[in-house]
């Protein structure tokens, strides 16, 4: 037994070394046939062997009567192949050869590499004697040992292939279907008519078949053959995921993952990915089969309104190259178009999508900006806080559990209907959503993050508040100068929402601005209120639930501290029926700098589902505090429902006290 490492050392011994030795070497040789392979052949493979080629040469030197070989394009199947030929010729282990082809010049070009070999490789002829000595034409040699090799194309006769008195008794198919036969019923049969009726009863009783094939149609006879218990069938794409879920290039040194990447990217620019995958990733996929089919994807030249706007993130576990994108994408629902605004894949750390995410919220003002918890969002939550405290601006995020119920592909399929329909629309074009087209034509193999993110659209709750003209409540124009009054809101999952509201005289109600935050009334009450700019505003309008006796989110002792007079509104079952009348009859104008309330009523409130928890978000808090101010024209504000706090000085003066009523 040798070993690659000795193969100078073995070469140049055979080469050198007296008939007895060479016997010697020829006997360990016909025992270990796969070093044959590596001593004889080392000139033809410059580059080291990948992990799975030790394995198919195995399989080709194999006893097994029907190996099938669907490896992807480049994998030097059909290399191993012509070699594993080579050698069981020279050492006997047939007598008649075939080598078949999609048709005769095809096979003509095996079996010329196969003499080439022979005729040229001087290991060869020092080991074994000068090969073309006898039969030595295009279709058909014969070696001195009386072994015959010939060569056929598909759907031509077999009559005249035995080789003396013997039947071919191995066979090499390469690429035995082409596209033209795998795209038809018709084409399919006839191939397999051929196989099953012309050349197997042309064979021996117990021949070896190799074949080495690409899978063009999930009906292709290739494709039918490995689903058989009769095939040993040896399946290899060109990359994979390993048991930790990374990604492997099945020929790291020859095929690295960027070569992969780039090669799929150029795949699918041209439309061409179904051929990717036939070629690289050894599956067939028929048209038909196709989730996403660019033909559904509208193009558009949309012009950003008042769109509500939502973006989600599915974070990478990891940022290296071989773990998973993270995916985004920024999206509207309108009507029951969905509006894609911006989408994309990259390999991002932390604190790059945590500048990404601050980003759209600058761009697009979004209602929410979601993030996926089972990436990285656990490493996100706390430093998303850090930096609003920081910078002074807040973003709507919220985070949510990828879907229990449904693997990830199933999620994604959930699109489809909406595709088909041609109710999706991509602003920009492919140019702009580059990442998107082609993780949705490579659906449902190579990265899938970017869709994945876009399937969470589907999960949308449906607006409480549904405003066919966004334009028709929300105004840029300056909003009147007086009657101003604050809102103001808490939440005791620590949340503070601030509004700044104008009444005219002709009943319209303007929301002029605002300002939101998580935390405590006492940290953020004063420097949300100083955001709105109207420092002369002394009247705050509170939900009813602040003026109970014990008030957990020490809001209104928060505004008792500001000097601010505290007023309750209305509840939010009242509040919300005078919110809808408002907006029916146009008298509720939200202004442009209250962008939390224009998120709000632009579908950021959801509508309630009886049969599930209510969503995490802030803009449950925001709708309870527009309800409460929603109050009747020029309607005094009450403090008679804030007598528990009421307090009377020893002159007879009332005042408002910090401390609820005693209990009597």
């Amino acid at each position: 037994m040798f070993y690659s490492k000795n193969f100078r050392q073995i070469s140049s011994l055979v080469l050198h070394s007296s008939m007895l030795i060479r016997e010697k070497i020829l006997h360990l040789l016909a025992r270990d046939p796969r070093r044959a392979v590596e001593m004889l052949f080392k000139h033809r493979h410059p580059q080291e062997d990948a992990p799975f080629h030790k394995q198919m040469e195995e399989l080709l030197f194999s006893d097994r009567p029907n190996v099938l070989l669907m490896l992807f394009r480049g994998s030097a199947k059909t290399t191993k192949a012509e070699e594993v030929m080579i050698i069981g010729a020279l050492f006997r282990m047939y007598r008649n050869g075939l080598i078949i082809g999609d048709n005769q010049p095809r096979a003509i070009e095996r079996l010329q590499a196969v003499k080439h070999e022979l005729q040229t490789n001087e290991l060869i002829e020092r080991l074994f004697g000068r090969q073309d000595t006898r039969t030595w034409q295009a279709t058909k040699i014969v070696l001195p040992n009386n072994v015959a090799i010939q060569c056929l194309g598909k759907g031509q006769s077999l009559r005249g292939t035995k080789h003396l008195d013997a039947r071919p008794d191995f066979v090499f198919i390469d690429d035995l279907e082409d596209e033209e036969d795998a795209a038809t019923p018709e084409g399919r049969e006839k191939v397999a008519n051929w196989f099953f009726a012309t050349l197997k009863p042309a064979l021996t009783p117990n021949p070896k078949i190799r074949m080495c094939a690409t899978p063009l149609n999930p009906e292709s006879l290739p494709v039918r053959l490995a689903q058989s218990p009769d095939w040993e069938t040896m399946t290899v794409p060109i990359e994979y995921l390993d048991d930790q879920s990374v990604r492997q290039s099945a020929w790291p040194s020859r095929y690295p993952l960027e070569w992969i990447d780039a090669t799929r990217l150029e795949y699918a620019r041209h439309g061409r990915s179904r051929q990717f995958e036939q070629e690289f990733l050894v599956r067939a996929r028929a048209d038909s089969d196709r989730v996403f089919r660019r033909e559904t994807f509208t193009a558009s030249a949309r012009v950003r309104t008042y769109e509500p706007v939502y973006a989600m993130y599915d974070p990478a576990r990891t940022a290296n190259k071989t773990s998973a994108h993270t995916g985004f994408v920024v999206y509207s629902w309108i009507g029951r178009k969905l509006v894609i605004w911006e989408s994309g894949g990259h390999f991002w750390l932390p604190d790059q999508m945590i500048d990404h995410m601050f980003g759209v919220a600058e761009r697009y003002d979004p209602v929410e900006i979601g993030v996926e918890q089972d990436g990285l969002a656990e490493f996100l939550k706390a430093p998303v806080q850090k930096r609003m405290q920081e910078t002074g601006v807040s973003i709507p995020v919220a985070y949510h559990s990828a879907p229990r119920a449904l693997a990830k592909d199933d999620f994604i399929k959930a699109l489809q209907d909406t595709f088909n329909a041609r109710l999706v629309e991509f602003v920009g074009g492919e140019a702009a959503h580059q990442d998107l087209y082609d993780q949705l034509d490579m659906f449902p193999t190579g990265r899938k993050d970017v869709p994945n993110a876009l399937a969470y659209a589907m999960r949308r709750p449906l607006p409480k508040y549904d405003l066919d003209d966004p334009a028709r409540v929300v105004t840029a124009a300056t909003p009147p100068a007086h009657g101003l009054r604050y809102v103001v809101a808490a939440s005791d999952g620590l949340q503070v929402y601030v509004a700044l509201l104008v009444q005219t005289q002709s009943d319209a109600l303007h929301v002029e601005a605002d300002a939101y935050s998580p935390g405590t009334p006492q940290e953020l009450l004063e420097p949300l209120l100083r955001r709105l700019e109207a420092p002369y505003v002394r009247t705050c309008i509170l939900p009813p639930d602040h003026f109970a006796d014990i008030d957990a989110t020490g809001l209104r002792p928060a505004v008792n501290a500001l000097r601010l007079r505290p007023a309750m509104g209305l509840s939010p079952q009242d509040g919300e029926g005078h919110l809808r009348e408002r907006l029916s009859r146009l008298s509720l104008v939200v202004h442009t700098p209250a962008r939390w309330a224009v998120r709000a009523l632009m579908g950021g409130v959801p509508r309630l589902d009886p049969f599930r928890p209510p969503p995490k978000t802030p803009f449950l808090l925001i709708d309870r505090a527009l309800c409460s101010a929603m109050l009747a024209p020029h309607a005094p504000l009450s403090l008679a429902s804030s007598s528990a706090a009421l307090r009377q000085l020893p002159d007879g003066r009332k005042y408002l006290s910090a401390l609820p009523r005693t209990l009597n």
